[in-house]
């Protein structure tokens, strides 16, 4: 059954600010990722450089 209430702007401010919240603790942990990712990749790699300039 369709709901035919309408959303008022409180409504929207409400799910504006729980996304915003939700975003941030995305952000936050995307950037863990990044820098483990950075982690991973670096001690991957640096094994492989190193006879090379040895």
């Amino acid at each position: 059954m369709l709901d035919t209430t309408l959303v008022t702007k409180s409504d929207l401010a409400e799910l504006e600010k729980a996304l915003r919240v939700s975003l941030e603790r995305l952000e936050r942990e995307l950037l863990v990722i990044k820098w483990m990712l950075g982690v991973v990749v670096a001690a991957t790699v640096i094994p492989h450089l190193k006879p090379l300039f040895s």
